[in-house]
């Protein structure tokens, strides 16, 4: 099931969200201990909410774009096709 440019929207929200969690839990971990263990770990899971948050903003953009040109290309071909002739199009005219 294709999901919805709105249902993109909300998955880079919590995509977004996500990270700030991370990012608390990272640092409340930095204080307990005093220092910062383990930062090989919390930076590579950043760094996966921060691509992960990417490729949805990128997916959801060529979905707006790929549905909205084939929608304008229908609306334009609609019109042309009710609003002229094809033979006013082309030079000719019969009678």
């Amino acid at each position: 099931m294709l999901l919805h440019n709105s249902e993109f929207g909300t998955l880079t929200w919590v995509q977004c969200a996500a990270g700030s969690v991370w990012l608390k839990q990272w640092s409340e971990r930095n204080s307990e201990a005093g220092g910062n263990p383990d930062v090989g770990k919390y930076i590579g899971i950043y760094f996966a909410f921060g691509v992960g948050g990417a490729a949805l903003v990128v997916v959801q953009t060529l979905i707006l774009w790929i549905f909205c040109s084939i929608e304008v290309s229908s609306l334009q071909t609609t019109t042309f096709a009710t609003v002229a002739p094809l033979r006013d199009w082309i030079g000719t005219s019969t009678p």
